[in-house]
């Protein structure tokens, strides 16, 4: 895919570990792991890391990545992308994170199958679906009475995943929200896992035997 760029902020430090975008996960980090999954999508010279971290800066060398200067950590992911756009000859960027790591290749390659064949598509989100009892503003948001769940109307959550863009839209836009040609890519459940903090960065490792499971199972289909 010779006209997709790959966007990847990366931390030393964040709320869910003190190591970062770097802290363990398997027998790599966690940064490592998403950089091994999207080169399998692309070639290593479409992928930049977003950072000002020299030691994360080193990591993107070592493994034939390029990296992106990051102004300053108080510096908006829009701000971000929007700099980036203005810096790539790539029709499409994938911003995706390393906190989601059961979000592969193949999930990627879906979702820009799909990306491509909707007209007029500037940005498809990673969503997952519930069907659950939900409230806004202490208002009932998807049923009127208690009822099945298995009857209540879905809501749709962004999983944070992956987003995937036109370049020529984020040159534009100062809000990478600002469209009314937003679709949606539904995640299966185990890809829709985001690592927030402590607790599902605990569960996200005790998935990786699970993870490598359904892989093999896929292989051998």
């Amino acid at each position: 895919m010779t006209n997709l760029a790959i966007f990847i902020p990366a931390q030393e430090e964040n709320r869910h570990n003190k190591l970062g975008d770097l802290a363990p996960f398997g027998d790599t980090t966690l940064l490592q792991w998403k950089i091994s999954q999207c080169k399998d999508l692309v070639d290593s010279s479409h992928i930049y890391i977003s950072t000002n971290s020299k030691k994360i800066e080193e990591i993107a060398l070592n493994d034939g990545v390029n990296c992106f200067k990051r102004p300053s950590n108080e510096t908006s992911i829009n701000d971000q992308l929007k700099l980036f756009a203005n810096n790539i000859d790539n029709n499409n960027i994938l911003w995706t994170n390393v906190t989601s790591p059961f979000l592969g290749s193949d999930s990627y390659i879906s979702m820009f199958e799909k990306y491509n064949k909707i007209p007029g598509c500037n940005l498809i989100i990673s969503t997952v679906q519930k069907e659950e009892y939900a409230f806004f503003n202490n208002q009932k948001l998807n049923f009127d009475t208690l009822v099945s769940r298995s009857k209540i109307q879905a809501i749709t959550l962004c999983t944070n995943g992956a987003y995937l863009f036109k370049t020529n839209f984020l040159r534009k836009e100062n809000d990478i929200f600002d469209t009314d040609n937003i679709c949606f890519y539904n995640l299966d459940s185990l890809s829709s896992v985001e690592i927030k903090d402590v607790a599902s960065y605990s569960i996200a490792q005790n998935l990786l035997a699970f993870y490598f499971s359904n892989m093999l199972k896929k292989t051998n289909v």
